[in-house]
């Protein structure tokens, strides 16, 4: 099968530094931010009503002008819970379906770590495809793209996936970075070509955008 998920070889001028990761809690703390911003400012959150990411903005912000520093912190950190349910609830919807012939289990998903997953099978071939936002394995993964030979060190060969740094390790994961805030991770016990095709199907492009 030709491997065609990978695009081309990564190089030193391509890498990309762990100061441009953006920290998925930081992601979304900012935009509970702006949004606390807006409604102070009178502007009204485009939605036809108040769901509770709102409300819990709204408590935070009437605390807020109250005097109740506190209580107006553990609101925007409800909001920003709120934030990490939605976006995990999405996940799953970007897991690849299956290749011909294969079958899958149910998506897994977890908002305290930001994350989907799936098992998929075919005989006794097995891959799993994970998306992640964990803050330690995007750092971890930044630090071997910024430094190719950490990266050869370690065993691990810097490669494109759809136009996005990626990395195979010595155990035949494909970790794929996405806009710098999500992880996508192919492994199991199948060939790199296969695990390819599985990770042709995501839409990394609207991944990106969530």
């Amino acid at each position: 099968m030709r491997e065609r998920y990978v695009i081309g070889t990564l190089t030193e001028k391509s890498a990309i530094s762990p100061l441009m990761i953006v920290r998925p809690r930081l992601l979304l703390t900012t935009i509970v931010a702006a949004a606390f911003i807006a409604l102070a400012a009178g502007t009204a959150v485009a939605q036809p009503k108040p769901d509770e990411t709102e409300a819990a903005i709204r408590a935070a912000l009437k605390a807020y002008r109250s005097g109740q520093r506190l209580e107006a912190k553990a609101e925007m950190e409800r909001a920003a819970g709120l934030i990490d349910q939605s976006v995990t609830q999405r996940l799953p919807d970007f897991l690849p379906k299956p290749l011909d012939g294969w079958s899958i289990d149910e998506a897994e998903a977890s908002s305290s770590a930001l994350s989907a997953s799936r098992s998929y099978s075919k005989g006794a071939q097995r891959v799993r495809i994970s998306i992640t936002g964990d803050m330690r394995v995007l750092t971890a993964m930044a630090f071997l793209i910024v430094d190719p030979a950490q990266a050869r060190e370690a065993g691990a060969k810097l490669i494109q996936v759809k136009g996005n740094a990626a990395l195979m390790t010595s155990d035949g994961q494909i970790q794929v970075l996405v806009a710098n805030r999500f992880l996508v991770i192919a492994e199991g016990e199948s060939s790199d070509g296969i695990k390819g095709a599985f990770l042709e199907q995501i839409d990394i492009q609207s991944l990106s955008k969530l």
